[in-house]
């Protein structure tokens, strides 16, 4: 399973929080240097999967949280011993990849109000058993997990990093990945990670559409921009990290609010864009006013999806 929550549907009733794996989506800013180190033996990547992740109050102690992992195709829950310092409202706080649970725990002066000062966010590893173990430290961070959970791309306020069994093998500064010029506020944020390559999503604070992808090699480094503004994404999506290709679904992004309704009432469609080549293939056609819960790549060559309307998703094989 990916623990990747690669666009995040999270949804808060009372004191329970479901988490349901879906593609992602754009959410941070700001600034980032860097060091290109050499990555050894490749593992075997594993397959993403369908799941929840539950989150309720404690029953026996207020200040914590009760955490299990249910496989939406097979009905397996996995429980993880009670968390603390954890936001209910945030989006994106947790991962799931081979068995493990990663977690952003936020602690320090004005926790419950991220828009002050003197907290901070904590990245930790959870098995079912045991203390867990602390990844990160930062604020805001965001991340992604490989599906074997050994490679980690996360984002904070100023930093970019890639993660491989625990340790930082590439570290940059926000800035970095500004390829506007200037001072231009923009969004950076994870959407995938393998053993050779790391992707981020990247758009402006004028305009919020998604624009580029960021490809970040892991031997040398080097950082290469993916034009995709062209593609109209709105919604979903999903990267495989070593092939480079984009899972999207088409919603032609307006900011008409009628229009937009209008358009949701004609036929879509999901598509897959090579960004090594440039050319795009339709995997599945979607009927009018069909709604994706999650799509994601479950290996190099296939992809799941789900609509809203349905209990049960499916597999697609792409060449």
């Amino acid at each position: 399973m990916k623990g990747r929550l690669s666009c995040y549907t999270c949804l808060l009733v009372l004191t329970t929080l479901s988490i349901v794996s879906c593609s992602a989506q754009p959410e941070t800013s700001q600034d980032m240097s860097g060091t290109g180190v050499s990555m050894m033996a490749e593992p075997t990547m594993m397959k993403e999967e369908d799941i929840a992740i539950e989150v309720k109050g404690s029953k026996d102690d207020s200040a914590m949280v009760d955490v299990s992992v249910v496989n939406n195709t097979t009905g397996t829950r996995t429980e993880f011993p009670p968390l603390t310092e954890i936001q209910l409202g945030r989006s994106g706080i947790f991962k799931y990849a081979n068995g493990a649970l990663f977690a952003v725990h936020t602690s320090g002066d004005n926790a419950g109000d991220l828009s002050k000062g003197g907290w901070k966010d904590y990245l930790w590893r959870h098995e079912t058993q045991g203390s867990g173990t602390k990844l990160l430290e930062g604020r805001g961070i965001q991340f992604v997990v490989s599906t074997d959970a050994r490679f980690i791309l996360a984002t904070s306020d100023d930093e970019v990093l890639i993660m491989r069994d625990g340790k930082v093998v590439i570290a940059k500064t926000k800035a970095s990945f500004a390829l506007t010029g200037g001072n231009t506020q923009f969004n950076l944020y994870p959407i995938a990670v393998g053993p050779k390559t790391s992707w981020l999503s990247f758009s402006t604070a004028e305009n919020p559409v998604l624009q580029s992808l960021l490809r970040v090699d892991h031997t040398s480094g080097a950082i290469e921009r993916v034009d995709i503004a062209n593609l109209n994404i709105r919604g979903a999506f999903d990267v495989e990290p070593e092939r480079g290709r984009l899972l999207y679904a088409d919603r032609p992004y307006t900011q008409d609010a009628e229009r937009n309704a209008e358009l949701d009432k004609e036929p879509s469609a999901l598509w897959v864009f090579d960004t090594k080549t440039k050319k795009t293939e339709q995997v599945a056609k979607l009927a009018p006013g069909e709604q994706v819960a999650i799509l994601f790549w479950e290996d190099e060559r296939n992809i799941f999806y789900r609509l809203m309307s349905e209990e049960k998703g499916r597999t697609v094989t792409v060449q």
